[in-house]
This record gives structure tokens, sequence and C-alpha cells, in this order.
């Protein structure tokens, strides 16, 4: 009961604190394969981070470089560098994303990213 009170306090809190107002920045809204990506998108308020220079092996772009810290989570950002949008200039802001959740397999891993159809910071 303690743990269910304090997670709603923690939302009510959360929810009341100022929220992003910047201008909207497009990063996969046009491509055709995220529109037909057949899952409701959603809002994610955090705070952008860079682990740094990060690499996939197998492809040497830099997808896993971002990720975007929440209050109960933190995702990795699906960030394809070939579309000419940096996200180096939202690190340690705190933004919003419209996105669609999508579950990636290394493996016999699987992590949970966003693919952030656009995004803008307080």
């Amino acid at each position: 009961m303690k743990y269910l009170l304090a997670m709603v306090i923690t939302i009510l809190l959360s929810s009341c604190g100022p929220q992003p107002s910047g201008e909207w920045v497009e990063i996969l809204n046009n491509e055709k394969w995220y529109q037909e990506y057949n899952v409701l998108e959603k809002n994610y308020i955090g705070v952008v981070y860079d682990k740094g220079e990060l690499k996939w092996a197998e492809t040497k772009e830099e997808y896993n470089r971002y990720f975007l810290e929440l209050w109960y989570t933190t995702y990795q950002l699906h960030s394809p560098v070939d579309n000419g949008i940096n996200l180096q200039e939202f690190v340690g802001k705190k933004v919003e994303i419209v996105g669609k959740e999508k579950e990636f397999v290394y493996g016999k891993r699987k992590v949970k990213k966003i693919l952030p159809g656009k995004i803008r910071r307080n």
C-alpha cells in the first residue's frame, strides 16, 4: 500500500513540473517505414544523454549512442545519423519525444528502444 501511494504521488508531482515547450524537430516522422510501423505513438518526457562514441560492431553506425532517461526507466534512442538530425544539441536537456517503442534482438539479448518521430526541448 505504501509503495502504491508513493508511486501515485510521484506521478502527480512529475506531471506538475514545467513541460517542454520548444519547437518540434522531425526525426523519423517522415520515414515511410516509421509511418508503416503499426504501433501507437507515445509521449516520453525525460533527459537525453550521450553514451559516447559507441558503435555497432556489424554496421559501424551510431544507432545506440543516445538514450532517454525517464523518471522510472531508461530507453535507448534509435537515431540514425544519416537523416541529418544531430541529437547532440539535446544532450543534458529535458525533452519531450513522440515516438514508438520497439524491441530489438541482439543475439540472445532483447533491448527496448524508442523510435523517435519528433523531439522538442524545454
